[in-house]
């Protein structure tokens, strides 16, 4: 079997059902089911995504298509359900899929002959989600290159983050899989970024290609529940990893510092007065950090709960800080309180 299509979910079971019925006609159609095998884990969600995956390996079954999944005990986080989904992995190589992305029809019969043509250590596609499209992607050649010491290299992953796409091989992984269990340990949000980043450093083979693997949904943006700072996270995960496994590396050392930055306050105040101003959504646990943040700023804190520093927020933020309980009372009243509930998200991912 050469490729292992991974899905970390956690209670998106319906988003998970459409997914897994795509991808199920997309290796039958293409008569990949020598090639490519699905693997799913669930971060024990809540919702019917259990039964939705029964089902749907039933499905698999009928068209001869290897469909497996497993199901954590308990929420390990998103990182820790990467690391337990690449200790599964049998396959010579493994492929990153989120749960609410749209395959490209035809794609993973270029990815296989991609990889059994170039016998790459990773392989990065292009997203057609803005600011990319089809007629604007990062990656603009294809090409590949046996240069594993500059991380410039792999910007275009660096710099548009996307989980769906990244091809890695997997005996890299399994062979130093104590190190990647570090790296997932501290590499909370970007683990494939991470991740890829010391597969590139282990084993020449680098293919960019200049295909399209996936789009997202139309209403992408309805269902996005990360932090609007989650670049900074990226930015100390990146370090991190620099300075664990790369410290003397100048290209990680320059990626990392020329890093667009977001300040953590500003946002944090932004974010809020849209979701109570029904402009954007929120999960309830994100809007509790949000409003953590803004707390301990107010009683002279230095950054956040778990270790993110704040910046000096701009002159408009105290503006922003005396109008939020204004705004947060407004909510709670009249046509906006029917609203506020209805821009509450659920916990996914």
């Amino acid at each position: 079997m050469l490729l292992t299509i991974y899905i970390p979910t956690f209670n998106r079971g319906l988003r998970l059902e459409r997914s897994l019925n795509d991808l199920i006609v997309e290796i039958s159609r293409e008569e990949l089911q020598s090639k490519v095998r699905i693997l799913v884990g669930d971060n024990a969600s809540q919702d019917e995504t259990p039964l939705i995956l029964k089902s749907a390996q039933e499905r698999a079954c009928i068209s001869n298509v290897e469909l497996l999944y497993f199901r954590n005990p308990e929420n390990i986080g998103f990182s820790g359900n990467i690391f337990t989904g690449i200790t599964k992995v049998v396959t010579s190589w493994v492929m990153f899929l989120s749960d609410d992305d749209n395959l490209t029809t035809g794609i993973l019969t270029n990815i296989c002959s991609d990889l059994q043509q170039n016998n790459p250590s990773i392989s990065l596609y292009n997203f057609a989600q803005p600011p990319y499209s089809f007629e604007n992607p990062i990656i603009k050649e294809s090409n590949y290159s046996f240069e594993n010491s500059d991380y410039m290299h792999i910007t275009t992953l660096i710099s548009w983050p996307k989980l769906t796409g990244v091809v890695l091989k997997s005996q890299p992984l399994i062979e130093h899989l104590p190190e990647i269990k570090q790296i997932c340990n501290f590499s909370k949000h970007f683990p494939h970024v991470t991740v890829a980043a010391y597969v590139f450093s282990l084993t020449p083979g680098l293919l960019k290609s200049s295909l399209f693997v996936a789009r997202p949904d139309e209403d992408f943006r309805d269902h996005v529940n990360f932090l609007p700072y989650i670049g900074e996270y990226l930015v100390l995960e990146l370090d991190t990893y620099r300075q664990s496994f790369d410290s003397d590396n100048a290209s990680l050392m320059n990626i990392v510092s020329q890093l667009s930055r977001t300040n953590i306050l500003d946002e944090s105040a932004n974010s809020l007065i849209g979701y109570y101003l029904g402009r954007n959504r929120l999960t309830r646990r994100i809007k509790s950090i949000l409003i953590n943040n803004l707390v301990r700023f107010a009683t002279f804190k230095s950054g956040t709960k778990d270790g993110l520093r704040f910046a000096k927020p701009s002159k408009l933020f105290y503006a922003k800080l005396l109008l939020l309980p204004i705004i947060l009372v407004s909510s709670k009243i009249g046509s906006l309180a029917k609203l506020h509930k209805v821009r509450l998200m659920d916990e996914g991912f």
